[in-house]
């Protein structure tokens, strides 16, 4: 599963950065005749927190043996037949097919996926999940000492804010710590830890603990008036940038830099901010 926070930009911003500001001024907050711009990024980056070998001196994997083919009694079987030997290379293992060969995106498969399964030791996956634009952050806590956000949109895309999850991969040995208490259940447990910290940094009372994105790369606290924010439960000035283990942070970091290559605007805006957190993109089990 993945850990992070929800980011959150003027819908406007996003807008002229998809579209130009020529014809993002013809999106008018979801009435215009161009739709209210989204956007999806992932990126995969070094973890300087790894301490294990190197992905070359990894044990290889070895290929699974093909599936015998059902003998072909007609026509139309015998061309299933040959076209399943087709999909098959010299060796016998089958021949890894693209993530748009089963209607998916490139961009996921290029990174190494979107939930990190297939990012290599020493890296880590980032990206943005279940962005939603013209909408609202909104709470997903089931209890109040543990706080967790989520996001919508409304039918009309036409609030001023866009926002998404921006999170990290996680590995086993993330949650590594709990495993003697809790077992299998360690990675909830992991998740439960960090819905803790966010609360107790929110204040309580489920208010958010938030960090603009150009403090959150520098390691400082945000001062002074915060941007506003869609989140209706309030909002707290907080150290985020040390509120998870350093592979989280240190990834995000690095990741938002890269962003911004894609989005201007999208970590060096002044009205770009993050909202802790987000711990529940998949089941840890």
């Amino acid at each position: 599963f993945a850990m992070g926070f929800r980011v959150e930009h003027p819908q406007g911003l996003i807008d002229q950065a998809r579209y130009g500001e020529k014809h993002a001024a013809d999106v008018q907050r979801g009435k215009g005749k161009i739709p209210v711009a989204d956007y999806k990024l992932t990126v995969e980056v070094t973890d300087d927190t790894y301490t294990g070998p190197a992905a070359d001196q990894q044990p290889r994997q070895q290929p699974r043996e093909p599936r015998q083919q059902p003998a072909a009694h007609d026509a139309a079987g015998s061309g299933a037949s040959e076209a399943a030997s087709a999909a098959s290379s010299s060796d016998g293992a089958s021949k890894p097919r693209s993530a748009a060969a089963f209607g998916g995106g490139g961009a996921v498969e290029e990174y190494g996926g979107a939930s990190g399964r297939n990012v290599p030791p020493g890296q880590r996956g980032v990206y943005s999940f279940c962005m939603c634009p013209g909408g609202q952050i909104v709470c997903t806590s089931t209890t109040p000492e543990e706080l967790c956000l989520n996001g919508m949109s409304f039918s009309k895309r036409n609030s001023q804010w866009a926002n998404s999850a921006l999170v990290v991969n996680t590995n086993p040995s993330d949650w590594a710590h709990h495993e003697a208490e809790h077992g299998v259940l360690a990675g909830i447990a992991f998740q439960e830890e960090m819905e803790r910290e966010a609360a107790r940094r929110g204040g309580g009372n489920l208010v958010a603990p938030v960090q603009r994105v150009t403090d959150f790369v520098a390691g400082q606290v945000s001062t002074g008036m915060l941007p506003s924010s869609s989140y209706r439960l309030g909002v707290k000035s907080a150290p985020l940038h040390d509120l998870y283990p350093p592979f989280v942070s240190a990834a995000l970091a690095k990741a938002l830099q890269r962003f911004e290559r894609t989005i201007p605007g999208f970590m060096n805006s002044p009205d770009a901010l993050l909202h802790g957190i987000e711990a529940r993109t998949s089941s840890p089990i």
